[in-house]
């Protein structure tokens, strides 16, 4: 009952983040070998470092003879309170405590919050959660340079905590001088991501395509109450989407975060935008050579709920266990694809978003629905931007997609997308008949197709117009071929 096939095309994808503990060519080597399709690169703690590791990266893939994804995470403003004369402060709940922009060190009574833009924002009422939560605050009174607040839990508080403004929407923007600087950086490499951090509104990511290389796509990090009120419009305006669950957790509560994971799911998929879930998957390997039951059932339900991609942080950045987790990933997710439940789940989906009102619509909808019925060992699609790879998977087909581009970077952008393996080909496949032959001996190759299976074709027909079966926006042919 429990067996599955390790060789069988796996749908959910794992990215993985780049840290001291696998930045050599060896262990990007092994994680790949173990499952690994995508890498992300945090710049809240290196910038130069990581051009290092990149270069090793695309070396790592270019041996293998696999393209991998490569997703820079910019840190986004982090906010802290100020120091203490003693390092940290004693606290009484009920007590009265005021944040200031006075920058002379603080004590039980005051401390500077030294942001501006966060002490104007904040009106009577708006709650202050330092240091992950531990320590909050109640704004009880408000002044030009000060806010008085209310201790409502918490013993300590310590010098330069992070903190979180649930309440508070910052008029500031949400990239910084040094986001601002690392995406200069970001621009000059060989990125195929880029994912920025406490997004509010739809506005925040029309500045940040702005200032983002044409050709790196962009995932925004949905960890504000303010994002999820903006979710379906945000969407529309990103290429991706990460459930970034720390500090999501903090700012709309721990027991609201699975749902907000299930509708950021839900309306990725309807929109055609892969959903990356992110933080404290599997944090107990950092230390540990197996994880929990509860983190185990954590990954399985991502993957049920339909996710994209699931993510570590520090397990494979600092931790002992880097390549037993990405292992452990594996196999959860094998079995988790194996099962009746989640074969029931793919053809319980309908979507919402897609209106199917353009050809491309409908031709992704047809390749799924044909695909099922002659329980097809493939949809092999023809794709320049990759848009129609990702539209075909959203649709939640059984079959495993084989998304064939003359654009290698196309591949990067499919590497967080579920139920698609990227494929660069070559011009003498630009012809109908050409992709025909090519998708039999493609889906020989990479799904093990045997004699007598069905293998669905997607592409674009040839015509004056369009001189090529892979003309962006020309998807407009769905057929059936058998190996």
């Amino acid at each position: 009952m429990f067996e599955t096939n390790k060789n069988a095309f796996r749908k959910t994808k794992i990215l993985n983040s780049i840290g001291p503990a696998t930045e050599s060519a060896e262990m990007m080597e092994k994680m790949i070998k173990a499952g690994s399709s995508a890498f992300r690169f945090n710049f809240s703690h290196e910038t130069v470092t990581h051009l290092d590791r990149l270069k090793t990266l695309r070396e790592v893939s270019k041996k293998l003879g696999v393209y991998v994804t490569a997703v820079a995470d910019i840190q986004g403003p982090k906010h802290r309170v100020g120091v203490f004369k003693d390092d940290k402060a004693k606290l009484e709940i009920g007590q009265k405590f005021t944040v200031d922009l006075d920058e002379t060190p603080g004590d039980s009574t005051r401390v500077c919050l030294p942001h501006p833009e966060v002490i104007e924002a904040l009106e009577v009422g708006s709650r202050i959660l330092v240091d992950d939560g531990k320590v909050q605050l109640k704004v009880t009174k408000k002044g030009a340079d000060f806010a008085e607040t209310e201790v409502l839990s918490g013993e300590w508080i310590k010098n330069k905590k992070g903190f979180n403004i649930p309440d508070v929407r910052i008029k500031s923007s949400c990239l910084t001088k040094k986001d601002r600087e690392d995406i200069e950086i970001i621009n000059s490499a060989d990125f195929d991501y880029l994912a920025f951090s406490f997004v509010q509104t739809a506005e925040d990511c029309r500045e940040c395509r702005e200032l983002v290389r044409d050709d790196i796509k962009i995932i925004a990090k949905m960890e504000k109450p303010q994002a999820m009120e903006n979710l379906v419009e945000i969407t529309k305006e990103v290429d991706a989407l990460m459930v970034a669950r720390g500090d999501l957790a903090v700012e709309v509560g721990a027991e609201n975060v699975p749902l907000c994971q299930k509708e950021m799911i839900r309306v990725g998929r309807d929109l055609a935008k892969p959903v990356i879930v992110a933080t404290h998957m599997m944090e107990s390997m950092i230390d540990n050579p197996f994880p929990t039951r509860a983190e185990v059932t954590d990954v399985a339900n991502a993957v049920f709920e339909g996710a994209d991609c699931v993510m570590t942080s520090a397990e494979t950045t600092i931790g002992d266990y880097p390549i037993e987790t990405v292992e452990m990933m594996d196999s959860v997710i094998r079995k988790v694809e194996a099962s009746e439940d989640y074969k029931r789940n793919l053809n319980a989906v309908i979507l919402e978003g897609l209106e199917h009102n353009t050809v491309s619509d409908v031709m992704a909808h047809s390749a799924k629905q044909i695909s099922n019925e002659l329980s097809a060992s493939a949809i092999v699609t023809a794709t320049v931007s990759g848009t129609t790879a990702i539209r075909i998977a959203k649709n939640k087909p059984e079959a495993p997609i084989l998304a064939v581009s003359l654009e290698p970077r196309t591949l990067g952008r499919l590497g967080i997308c579920a139920g698609v393996r990227g494929v660069v080909t070559s011009e003498e496949n630009n012809s109908e008949l050409g992709m025909d032959n090519f998708a039999r001996e493609l889906a020989k190759k990479e799904v093990n197709a045997e004699t007598g299976d069905h293998i669905v074709v997607s592409m674009g027909k040839k015509t004056p117009e369009a001189k090529s079966v892979m003309e962006e926006g020309n998807t407009n042919i769905v057929t059936v071929v058998r190996v």
